[in-house]
């Protein structure tokens, strides 16, 4: 109920219809943020852009490592999958999969918290108590003082697997109350008491008194009643046929919604009762199905029920007034991303706003009656795979489309609206595959062009599907190189060519017939300075010299070549067994440089070359976990891989590994690239290594 922590009045409504509530149709003014530590980019709903973090950003983004003070992280956070939201006057505080966000009634995200600035791990929960922030994490409480921008924890050590998914907060005056893994558990904020009371995957809301608790995991569903005075549970009562979905409460009520179990046609239900000793009373919702499933609901102090539910074509929000009996519902729409209105709902104590959040952040304006995103819509909501990265600018995936990120500028710009499967960048040019391919063959092949100078892209569409020749930075202006595979007549040919992009004209440099496995390309072709064009075949490394067309074996392997890199005159090349092996710099041999083969370790599938070392992606390393028999592990608990990335010198020696002890949770590693300065990667947002 959260009286103290988090005052829900809303002013009342007018009686003038919601309905329709339709999309914002034009565009707000673009907002400049300034972010003190972090760059957060917020939301979009398409897209190619230009992103840039101003040079300062990145040099207080810096999380250094003890051995090695010139080690640094760079952050640059999602806006995307809102968990929580507190009122704090002209603030927001906003818990989301990417942090804390401190976030401004004006429109700017004036800062985002993360494991650079100390959080643990992410943000599910957050609750203002005193001066004092209150954030809920995966691994324990953070508590945070904006005055000084400083993290405190509470964390039980009696026993680990407490701690984790905290999901909901509320404060009762003397004790912070949340649902963890482990269920149901209260903090005395003047003791550091915890205690836990059971009841796992449950929702629950607490007055000075009591606490009234569903508990979704019981096949029985239930509403539980908790005396404070007693610890003791008694059963308020049982709705069979039902599932309990969420529960909330204000001074005078307690209100639960409930959806009936598969194959139950009835309706789902509200029910509330009166404090302290009112009646269960029920109302019946023109919602069938799981339309609540997902969906929370809010009471707030006006005494008015917020809950949004899925209708047969879009999101809705419906309002039932406890005092006057009357139900509205009104149509929120979809408003570009299936999850804008779907989550939770927090009427504004202090502006006639509801805000709506799940996987992102919206308001519904009750005098406009307008849906609007809570920043500009023309920035990035999310960041998906780095497709290459240049002198601190990576090409990225966003939600929608593809970006340039730049962190030494202050640029952000939209460009296209579609995603792209690669990209290469040429001089002035980055070169996007905006191939649209069906699953089963089919589909638009799509070459973009876009110029950096002129801010223009040309888009032109192929009748063969291919890839890009990669690291092609020095070639021929206005030409890009393309390896494409093609089958006709139960014959496989392997093609290298020339595209002239202004005259759409293709020059073949090499055609091979790829049916045998001695000639087919394994993977994908690397154009150097030095060697040319060099393809990897079951026979070895050949290399392809772009002007003359010559066409020869480089090195011949006993193993099968799946990836290749070269610095310098060395040639690095990883087998299809996980070993790495170097060629040249006065070496006519293959090396061996390290076997990941093993019990302890996967075998990586690529790697970057990172600062004359190699930045081997994705290696997996076998991990004990042992959370308890409580938690249904056994009492050995289980084995799991831990995704690594791990830099190794040339001899072989392990240079450093990087994993999610970094402060990062269930990071892939397999999309990290190098610009030569960092190895950067997406993660909830953008993620730099630099050393």
């Amino acid at each position: 109920m959260n009286e103290d922590a988090n005052n829900k009045d809303i002013a009342s409504q007018n009686s003038v219809p919601l309905t329709p509530i339709l999309p914002q149709k034009t565009k707000p003014n673009p907002v400049l943020v300034s972010v003190v530590v972090l760059a957060v980019v917020g939301l979009i709903v398409g897209g190619v852009y230009f992103l840039s973090v101003r040079s300062e950003l990145g040099k207080q983004s810096v999380m250094p490592t003890e051995k090695n003070q010139q080690e640094k992280w760079l952050y640059f956070s999602d806006f995307y999958d809102v968990r929580d939201i507190v009122f704090d006057n002209d603030t927001l505080w906003i818990a989301s999969i990417a942090g804390l966000h401190k976030y401004s009634r004006q429109g700017n995200l004036v800062k985002t918290y993360t494991a650079v600035d100390g959080l643990p791990t992410v943000a599910t929960a957050v609750i203002k108590i005193g001066n004092k922030i209150y954030i809920g994490t995966q691994g324990g409480v953070a508590v945070l003082d904006p005055s000084t921008d400083k993290f405190n924890y509470l964390y039980d050590k009696t026993d680990h697997a407490l701690n984790g998914n905290i999901n909901h907060f509320e404060y009762d005056g003397k004790k912070l109350w949340m649902t963890t893994f482990g269920g149901l558990r209260s903090f005395d904020i003047i003791t550091s008491e915890w205690k836990s009371y059971g009841h796992r995957d449950s929702d629950f809301t607490t007055s000075d008194k009591s606490v009234f608790l569903i508990e979704r995991a019981n096949p029985t569903p239930v509403v539980w009643f908790l005396n404070k005075s007693t610890d003791q549970w008694t059963q308020e009562f049982q709705l069979p046929d039902y599932e309990w979905m969420y529960i909330d409460g204000n001074s005078k009520y307690v209100v639960a919604t409930a959806d009936p179990k598969s194959g139950n046609k009835k309706s789902s239900v509200l029910y509330f009762k009166m404090l302290p000793d009112g009646v269960w009373s029920e109302i019946k919702l023109p919602i069938s199905g799981d339309g609540l499933r997902y969906r929370k609901l809010t009471i707030g102090e006006d005494d008015k029920v917020y809950l949004t539910y899925r209708g047969s074509n879009e999101n809705m929000l419906a309002i039932y007034d406890l005092r006057q009996k009357e139900f509205n519902q009104y149509a929120l729409g979809t408003f570009g991303d299936a999850g804008a209105t779907q989550g939770s709902i927090y009427p504004d104590p202090f502006q006639r706003k509801i805000w709506l959040s799940s996987s992102i952040l919206t308001y519904l304006d009750l005098d406009t009656k307008i849906i609007q995103y809570a920043l500009t819509p023309e920035r990035p909501l999310r960041f998906n795979n780095i497709l290459v990265a240049r002198k601190g600018k990576v090409v990225v995936n966003t939600n929608a489309g593809v970006g340039i990120f730049n962190y030494q500028t202050s640029s952000f710009e939209k460009i296209s609206s579609d995603q792209a499967s690669e990209a290469e960048w040429v001089g002035d040019t980055v070169w996007l595959n905006l191939s649209d391919m069906e699953e089963m063959g089919g589909g638009e092949v799509k070459l973009g062009k876009y110029n950096i100078n002129n801010k223009t892209i040309e888009v032109k569409t192929l009748e063969q599907s291919f890839s890009f020749v990669k690291h092609q930075e020095s070639y021929i202006a206005n030409n890009v190189l393309l390896m494409s595979q093609i089958y006709e007549n139960g014959k496989s040919t392997s093609k290298i060519v020339l595209f002239d992009f202004g005259k759409e004209k293709f020059e073949s440099l090499l055609e091979v017939d790829s049916s045998s496995l001695s000639t087919s390309f394994n993977s994908e072709a690397l154009y150097s300075e030095k060697y040319g064009i060099l393809i990897n075949t079951k026979d070895g490394i050949w290399n392809l010299n772009p002007t003359s067309k010559e066409y020869k074996l480089l090195f011949s392997a006993s193993f099968m070549p799946i990836f290749t890199r070269v610095l310098g005159n060395e040639v690095v090349v990883l087998s299809d067994t996980g070993a790495l092996y170097k060629w040249g710099g006065g070496n006519n041999s293959l090396v061996p440089i390290r076997n990941f083969q093993g019990p302890q370790f996967s075998k990586p599938s690529s790697f970057e070359i990172y600062k004359n070392s190699i930045a081997l992606k994705s290696v997996e390393q076998l991990t004990q976990f042992n959370p308890g028999s409580d938690y249904g592990f056994g009492p050995g608990g289980y084995s799991f891989y831990l995704n690594k990335l791990v830099l190794l010198n040339f001899d072989g020696s392990i240079l450093k590994t990087l994993d999610s002890s970094n402060g990062m949770m269930r990071v892939d590693f397999s999309n990290a690239l190098s610009d030569g300065a960092c190895l950067w990667f997406a993660e909830r947002g953008i993620w730099a290594y630099c050393k």
